[in-house]
């Protein structure tokens, strides 16, 4: 059986480039020790070097990697598990002229023991099910840059039949006020049990009213009937405290290079 920091590892892989290993125009790659997720888009949020195995990661893989998005001048980025980032991955990830940009910690709770909560804010939620609603989760997920990223938009646009398809392994949700779409979330699932939850933003002018929290609550209870076993997360420093609050449980932390 996974312990609980591989089952975090393990979804945000698979989140690194399921999607888009499926899109027309979109490449991923993998060697012995890392997969490399190239969007054909400047976007680092789906621009992604993942390390899976750092034992067998050397000096020359890492440069290629970078080569491979700086001759398109493409934005990127490296992640790797705090429990494969020995002294010799660092040491290598240094050499290739990276340095860590950014720690998040990956989160844990068992479903099992989970009671679904129920908030009569429900009835504004909606699940994406049209090429039109893939885009405003876009446009919402894209204003937590400012200018908003428009290549993240794009690249939603081109997943958009993978998305809506009944094979997709991510399932996204909109919160709607007067018919308005002001917060999004996505569920993306890692085999049958696992449920990671990823992208959770909320329009600046719609902050501090619960509305992230109701939305966050509601894909807990979506995952719970699905029969997920257990939700995995990265958070934000200041999410920490409110998933805790929820049963979660950091169990390991996730480093990303530039």
């Amino acid at each position: 059986m996974k312990k609980a920091f591989e089952l975090i590892d393990d979804n945000f892989f698979q989140h690194s480039w399921k999607l888009t290993d499926k899109i027309e125009n979109m490449q991923v790659v993998s060697t012995e020790s890392m997969t490399i997720a190239d969007c054909g888009l400047s976007c680092d949020t789906f621009n992604i070097i993942y390390v899976r195995n750092a034992e067998r990661l050397t000096l020359a893989d890492l440069q290629q990697a970078k080569q491979h998005f700086e001759r398109k001048d493409f934005a990127y980025t490296l992640w790797v598990e705090e429990r494969k980032l020995g002294t010799r991955a660092r040491e290598l990830l240094t050499s290739a002229n990276m340095e860590v940009t950014n720690r998040e910690p990956g989160m844990f709770l068992d479903l099992i023991s989970y009671s679904p909560i129920d908030k009569n804010s429900f009835a504004h939620i909606k699940k994406v099910a049209t090429p039109e609603e893939v885009i405003l989760f876009a446009q919402i997920v894209a204003q937590n840059w400012q200018p908003p990223d428009q290549n993240l938009v794009n690249y939603y646009i081109k997943a958009t039949p993978i998305i809506l398809s009944h094979t997709s392994p991510s399932h996204f949700f909109l919160y709607f006020i007067s018919g308005k779409p002001v917060a999004g979330v996505e569920l993306f699932m890692s085999g049958h049990t696992t449920a990671g939850i990823f992208g959770l933003s909320t329009l600046a002018d719609y902050r501090g009213q619960g509305i992230g929290s109701t939305l966050f609550t509601y894909v807990l209870n979506e995952a719970k009937n699905r029969g997920c076993a257990q939700a995995v997360l990265q958070a934000s420093e200041d999410g920490i405290g409110i998933y805790k609050k929820l049963g979660f449980s950091i169990e390991t932390y996730f480093y990303e290079w530039h």
